[in-house]
C-alpha cells in the first residue's frame, strides 16, 4: 500500500516537471490557488458551505470512478483496496474540512469528513436501466456525455435556485446559474481523441467557431431558464444577472480556445494557472483570449489539413 502512494507522488511529480514547473512550486502554487480560490467563494457567495462542500465530494467521488476501482481490484486484494480508498478519500477530503473548520462550519465540516469514509462503500454501475434523456440529441459528443455524468447537477441547481427564491437571497440562486455555467465548461476541459477532430472537413478557424456556436446553443438551452426564473424574482439585479450570464459565455469560450491551445494534450500547469487568473481578474481575457486563438489554430492545423 505504501509503494502505491508512492509511486502516485512520483506520477505527480513528474507531471509537474512534464508541465515545465518544479514540483516544490507546483505544490505551492496548486495551494494557493486552492486558498485564493476558496476564500474568494466565501467573500462573494453567502452560501458558499453548501457550495464548497458540493465541491469537495464532487472531487472525492471521482476517486472512486469505476473504472479506477476495477483496475486497482486486479492489482490489490480487497482489504487492501479497501485502504487504499479509505486514505485516498480521507486525504482528499482533508483540506476542504480543515478549510470549513477554518470558517467555523463546525457541522458542514462533520457532515464532509463522515461522507468521506461512507463513499468508499457506494459503488455506481457501469450501465444504468434506462438512457437519461438529454436535450442535446443532436448535438457533438461533449454535451450529450457531459449532461449524463453529471445527472445528478440538476438537483444541487435547482435546490439552490428555489431555496434562494425563497428565502430571497440572490447570492444563492444566482449560484445556480453559476453552477449551471462551471458544469457545461467542465464538459470542455479535456482533450477529445484525434479523430473526433480528424472527421470535421473545416479549416482550423471553422472548427473553432463550430465548437463554440455549439457549446453556446448547450449553455443558452441549460441556462437561460435559470435566468429567466432570477430576473423575474429578482427584478432589481436584472442587469447583474445579465451581466454574470455574458460573462459565463465568454469564459466558456475562452476555455475552448485554451483547450485546443495544448492540443492533442491536455493544457500544462502554466497554461492553467493562466485560466485561473484570466477567469479570477477578467480583464485578462482581452490580452489571453487572442494568445490562446493563435495557438489553437497553430495545435489543430495538423489534423484539419
Amino acid at each position: 500500500m505504501e509503494y502505491y502512494f508512492q509511486l502516485q507522488f512520483v506520477r505527480f511529480k513528474r507531471l509537474l516537471v512534464a508541465s515545465g514547473v518544479h514540483p516544490a512550486i507546483g505544490i505551492l502554487l496548486i495551494l494557493a490557488g486552492f486558498l485564493a480560490g476558496s476564500y474568494y467563494l466565501f467573500y462573494r457567495v453567502d452560501w458558499a458551505a453548501w457550495i464548497f462542500m458540493a465541491i469537495g465530494l464532487l472531487v472525492i467521488s471521482q476517486l472512486g470512478n469505476k473504472h479506477r476501482v476495477e483496475q486497482l481490484r486486479w492489482i490489490f486484494p480487497a482489504a487492501t483496496l479497501q485502504r487504499i480508498r479509505l486514505l485516498e478519500n480521507g486525504l482528499a477530503a482533508l483540506p476542504f474540512a480543515l478549510f470549513l473548520l477554518g470558517q467555523r462550519h463546525i457541522y458542514f465540516a462533520a457532515f464532509f469528513i463522515i461522507s468521506a469514509p461512507v463513499l468508499v462503500f457506494m459503488r455506481s454501475p457501469d450501465r444504468i436501466g434506462f438512457i437519461i434523456p438529454t436535450p442535446f440529441k443532436r448535438f457533438p459528443f461533449e454535451l450529450p456525455a457531459g449532461i449524463r455524468k453529471a445527472w445528478w447537477m440538476p438537483v444541487i441547481i435547482i435546490f439552490l435556485l428555489v431555496k434562494g427564491i425563497q428565502v430571497h437571497n440572490y447570492g444563492l440562486s444566482l449560484s445556480a446559474m453559476i453552477l449551471i455555467a462551471l458544469t457545461v465548461m467542465s464538459f470542455y476541459a479535456y482533450p477529445e481523441k484525434v479523430y473526433y477532430v480528424w472527421i470535421h472537413a473545416l479549416t482550423p478557424k471553422a472548427f473553432l467557431k463550430h465548437k463554440i456556436r455549439t457549446a453556446w446553443i448547450g449553455l443558452s438551452i441549460l441556462c437561460l431558464p435559470v435566468w429567466m426564473a432570477i430576473c423575474i424574482s429578482f427584478t432589481d439585479s436584472i442587469w447583474v444577472s445579465s451581466g454574470i450570464l455574458a460573462l459565463g459565455f465568454v469564459f466558456l469560450a475562452f476555455l475552448i480556445l485554451a483547450k485546443y491551445s495544448a492540443y492533442p494534450h491536455e493544457m500544462s500547469i502554466p497554461q492553467g494557472l493562466l485560466v485561473g487568473l484570466s477567469l479570477w481578474f477578467p480583464p485578462m481575457l482581452l490580452f489571453m483570449v487572442p494568445v490562446f486563438y493563435r495557438q489553437a489554430i497553430r495545435q489543430i492545423t495538423p489534423y484539419l489539413s
